[in-house]
């Protein structure tokens, strides 16, 4: 499709990812909608957005609220000629710590705006795009789609039934050929995602190298609008873990745990405290980057992920192989 003068809504735009993506449509001469839970933010990221001559439109939305949603869709189709024609859900939110100890208040916050949160966009803005025959919803997913997280079961669980909702909604559309889903799995992204969190083991937490940039995240949700596609993959580590998630799932899961419990151990104290679980992210710490060194490229850690992943699939092929073998199949 053709960007230029289309209308874009973005959830989840006030920060991170998603004030990058609306920059990026700007650039492209969209109609950018805006919406996140802190309207001042938002209208500080209108005028960026407007420095390349976009028109823009604020809507301050709660995305674990339907109705609020369903207004965010009536108001950008009225502000822009009755038409939606791309949704992008990058609303997001996450909660580190022991299962137990982290309140199911936060649990059930974490399941609302990265789960619930998309579900409402997607039902808000299907009625248009069938009106229309034709528009695009881009959904941020993660590599937490493949690989579980320990403590991060909630976000494990929402980006886990993310991935199934969305392959659901595809088969319903598959005979819509104007209307796409399209799911995004990154890497570790260098937003500040992780500051915004909530945190219950007082331990700082960061991304994993390699980082991505979230500009570069953006560009490719960019990209996704001009050429659906369903599933977009961004990184190196991106691959290599749906490569280990689907080969060795507990080995992967457990091998993820340890790398996390040697960080609560060794990592800088943080306060523990609920981040923007419960509350809008403040303007003064709405940024895209999360100041951290996206550019450097940890060819150690990414060289022995792919050897480990190297050596599950021929310890995989090995065992195949000897329950195959004519030998085997005897004494079977």
């Amino acid at each position: 499709m053709t960007i230029k003068n289309s209308t874009v809504v973005i959830m989840g735009a006030s920060s991170g990812i998603g004030h990058g993506t609306a920059l990026a449509f700007a650039k492209e001469g969209a109609n950018v909608v805006l919406a996140s839970r802190n309207e001042g933010t938002l209208k500080d990221v209108a005028k960026e957005c407007e420095k390349f001559g976009a028109k823009t439109l604020v809507v301050e939305t709660d995305v674990t609220d339907a109705d609020s949603v369903l207004e965010l869709a009536r108001k950008a189709a009225n502000a822009f000629n009755g038409r939606i024609d791309v949704w992008v859900n990058d609303a997001g939110v996450g909660a580190i710590g022991n299962y137990e100890i982290v309140p199911m208040d936060s649990h059930a916050q974490v399941v609302a705006v990265n789960l619930m949160g998309y579900m409402h966009g997607t039902h808000a803005v299907l009625p248009y795009f069938k009106k229309q025959r034709s528009g695009t919803i881009i959904n941020m997913n993660s590599i937490g789609a493949y690989i579980p997280s320990a403590y991060s079961a909630s976000y494990t669980a929402s980006k886990f039934g993310l991935r199934g909702f969305m392959d659901a909604i595809r088969a319903e559309f598959r005979e819509w050929p104007d209307i796409h889903i399209c799911d995004v799995f990154p890497g570790f992204v260098g937003s500040p995602g992780m500051k915004h969190g909530a945190n219950y083991v007082g331990v700082e937490m960061k991304p994993m190298h390699p980082v991505i940039s979230a500009h570069r995240v953006a560009d490719e949700i960019v990209e996704l609008a001009k050429n659906p596609k369903n599933k977009q993959l961004i990184g190196l580590t991106a691959r290599v873990a749906k490569f280990i998630g689907n080969l060795a799932p507990e080995s992967s899961a457990n091998s993820l745990a340890r790398v996390m419990e040697h960080h609560f151990k060794n990592g800088k104290r943080a306060p523990i405290d609920d981040g923007t679980l419960f509350s809008p992210t403040p303007a003064s710490t709405s940024q895209i980057e999360g100041s951290y060194n996206h550019i450097k490229r940890n060819t150690m850690i990414v060289g022995g992920v792919c050897a480990v992943a190297a050596g599950a699939y021929l310890a995989w092929k090995m065992n195949h192989s000897l329950q195959s073998s004519p030998s085997n199949r005897q004494l079977q």
